[in-house]
């Protein structure tokens, strides 16, 4: 049954496998070469598809049907595995029809699909053996300080898609950071992120492909799309509680937050002193941010797209109270804290 199905061919009428291939990466967002991993196919493979020359892989319509919802095309043929043998292709037809009902009017074609789809659903080994990835149910966990300080790190560095969430980081300064995120989303929802890197530049993609968790994240308050055209904010859960609200603004320091040293003139005696800078083109998000920061006994104060706190006393409470996972911030504290005022 596995190999029947992996070698099974769709046949399109002519001009329509182009459109539908078309159609498939317009829905999901993908570039043709994410496209061509995702179905473990050649990229040539995938060009081949796109231009007609060769027939569509039964396995992966299935599996854009059931991990992507696109709909099974009503004027396709499923052509068994020998088909381009005459005998073979009676015989297998035959057990075909006598299984799944005849693929050749629409009727059949939807039984053999639901079928086929309900196999793989409670039978995942068997999908998984046909080379199939079934989406499986993430674990959604309760709303608390994890979670809180994810949602921070997304608002900050992450974005979503219909199918993705993405978090960038800078592989050269944050990859410490980077695995602390890898491994919370392990724990919070039992996935394994891939990391993307960029040929361009240093910067690298923390990546998980899941419509589930894209969903799970859009009712805690997140949004798919640019994040500065919907304003993004600090979900209104997170808000009601304070001890969510520092975990949140950790998650948010720790990725577009920075703590460093700036020096001032008074007196002709030069002063060194120690700051800490959020940087968000959101309005809504920068004035939550300053927020917090107010309602927690410090003194900040916003200018552009800029929340600051100056003073190492407000520092050393931030370090203290609210904390960070990112050891490139704990060192610049721990170096620039210890700095002295001195006479030029």
């Amino acid at each position: 049954m596995a190999e029947q199905i992996k070698n099974k061919r769709v046949k399109f009428p002519k001009g329509k496998q182009r459109l539908f291939i078309a159609s498939v990466h317009k829905k999901l967002k993908f570039g043709w070469d994410k496209i061509a991993n995702i179905f473990n196919i050649n990229r040539r493979t995938l060009s081949d598809w796109c231009r007609e020359r060769s027939t569509m892989n039964y396995k992966v319509l299935l599996d854009l049907h059931i991990n992507y919802n696109i709909s099974i095309p009503k004027e396709i043929k499923i052509l068994p595995q020998f088909w381009y043998v005459n005998r073979a292709a009676k015989l297998g037809a035959l057990m075909r029809n006598k299984l799944y009902g005849n693929f050749g009017t629409p009727e059949g074609r939807r039984k053999g699909g639901f079928t086929t789809i309900r196999k793989f659903m409670h039978n995942p080994e068997l999908a998984k053996k046909l080379g199939l990835r079934i989406i499986k149910d993430i674990i959604r966990p309760k709303r608390g300080l994890q979670l809180a300080e994810f949602v921070g790190i997304v608002l900050g560095d992450g974005g979503l898609t219909d199918y993705q969430l993405k978090i960038t980081f800078n592989r050269d300064t944050d990859a410490e950071h980077a695995d602390f995120v890898k491994e919370l989303i392990k724990k919070l929802f039992k996935l394994t992120p891939k990391i993307i890197s960029k040929k361009l530049d240093k910067g690298s993609d923390i990546a998980v492909y899941s419509k589930n968790l894209v969903e799970f994240l859009e009712s805690n308050g997140l949004k798919r799309g640019n994040k500065v055209k919907n304003k993004v904010d600090i979900p209104f859960w997170i808000k009601r509680n304070n001890k969510f609200q520092l975990a949140c603004l950790r998650g948010l320091m720790d990725t577009d937050g920075s703590c460093y040293a700036y020096s001032h003139n008074v007196n002709k005696k030069r002063y060194h002193n120690v700051a800490l800078c959020f940087t968000n083109a959101s309005e809504p998000l920068l004035k939550s941010v300053y927020s917090i920061f107010d309602r927690n006994g410090y003194y900040p104060c916003i200018t552009g797209r800029r929340v600051y706190v100056y003073g190492k006393n407000e520092i050393k409470k931030y370090f203290q109270k609210v904390g960070t996972h990112n050891p490139k911030h704990l060192g610049n504290y721990k170096r620039f804290r210890f700095l002295k005022n001195k006479k030029d």
